[in-house]
């Protein structure tokens, strides 16, 4: 599959992947989370602190990604409730005290279990395999 294919289908791959997680959460507390679909900013949120280190996990480093990636900012009000809704709601991230920095201002997050386990999915460091696509009736295949 060409490489450009192979990168989009993998986006598309991730977001499914995160939406399954939802789903599970929604039947673990037996209500639905979303009507309408999840908000973007929900998805880049944790898509940045996915690639950040632990040392950078900081709100003020996730916003500074959000912008410099997005061009987009995100407003400090929505980013806390995002990380509300990532550790609160689905257990992805915690907060934590960053014992690499000295500036202790800023509030830090780190993975959990499950947020690493989207991480290493989202980094392509498991075995799970691509989905295919179709192309012009044609099958793709991700190999």
């Amino acid at each position: 599959m060409k490489e450009q294919y192979k990168k989009a289908v993998f986006s598309l791959s991730f977001t499914q992947h995160f939406l399954n997680y939802i789903k599970k959460v929604e039947q673990k507390q037996g209500k639905t989370l979303h009507t309408n679909g999840v908000p973007l900013h929900y998805v880049a949120v944790l898509q940045i602190i996915l690639i950040l280190k632990d040392n950078e996990m900081s709100t003020e480093s996730i916003s500074y990604h959000f912008n410099n990636i997005l061009g987009r900012g995100i407003n400090q009000s929505s980013l806390s409730r995002t990380l509300t809704y990532l550790h609160e709601t689905l257990s992805l991230i915690k907060y934590t005290d960053n014992p690499f920095a000295e500036d202790k201002r800023f509030t830090y997050v780190e993975l959990t279990g499950e947020g690493k386990k989207l991480q290493k999915f989202f980094l392509g460091s498991t075995q799970e395999a691509i989905p295919s696509v179709f192309s012009s009736n044609k099958l793709m295949t991700a190999s």
